[in-house]
């Protein structure tokens, strides 16, 4: 392993720790909680903490894959033709199930005809996941009771040789840069100032899983106030080998 990779190794592991401890805290608390929980006679309420449990368990477990992937070598992350509304659809319907804890809707806006990115399909999935999740936690629209909270995953066409992914929220801006740099900072507590439970993990598979793919990622204020995080990826050529169009 290079000098390089090895630095990208000690950083992801320092951020999959700072990831980690949050949930492993909360599923301590929700044990605990449980255990009073079922020595009462509130069902419902022992109900909803071990759904609290399982979202928790599986929130750890997606961090168990990030870190396996953030700390794979290149190679070990083929690329290839990815349909993007498939892969969105299938994000969207785990996503759901977090949002709903938030009461939180989880949506996404698909083009008619299926874009095709050069990508790693699950790589691109926990990807996805992971700033859905952080939308979630975030979005907070000032009309709740209009149309509630709403985050959204929105995909479009093939423009200029580009595809791209926006996740849309109604939740704090954040500046992109300066989350990177927090990240990779192992005596950083938080990726982020606005977002301070923002995965940061997550944020270096991302900046990663752009730059072997050629991507880029940005963020961006909405008009009527929220948050644009948007990954551009290069529209796959191998159409003709990609079933589905």
């Amino acid at each position: 392993m290079s000098v390089e990779g090895a630095d990208f190794s000690s950083t992801a592991l320092g951020a999959a720790a700072r990831d980690l401890t949050a949930p492993l805290v909360l599923l301590r608390q929700l044990s605990f909680q449980l255990d009073g929980q079922l020595s009462d006679t509130s069902g419902d309420s022992a109900g909803q903490v071990l759904e609290r449990l399982r979202l928790t368990v599986g929130q750890t477990l997606k961090i168990s894959e990030q870190l396996r992937l953030a700390l794979s070598e290149a190679e070990q992350l083929p690329l290839e033709p990815v349909q993007l509304n498939g892969l969105c659809c299938e994000v969207v319907r785990e996503a759901q199930l977090f949002g709903r804890h938030f009461d939180c809707r989880v949506d996404c806006e698909l083009p008619r005809r299926t874009p095709v990115a050069v990508g790693n399909y699950q790589a691109l999935r926990l990807m996805l996941l992971g700033f859905l999740t952080d939308a979630v936690r975030y979005s907070d629209s000032g009309d709740v009771q209009d149309r509630g909270r709403i985050v959204r995953l929105r995909v479009s066409g093939c423009r200029k040789g580009k595809v791209s992914l926006e996740v849309r929220d109604d939740g704090p801006g954040f500046n992109l840069a300066q989350s990177l740099r927090l990240a990779k900072d192992p005596t950083s507590n938080n990726p982020t100032i606005n977002r301070p439970l923002m995965g940061s993990l997550n944020l270096l598979l991302a900046d990663r899983l752009m730059q072997a793919m050629n991507g880029e990622l940005a963020v961006s204020r909405r008009r009527r106030g929220g948050t644009i995080l948007r990954a551009s990826l290069e529209s796959s050529r191998q159409l003709s080998l990609v079933g589905g169009l």
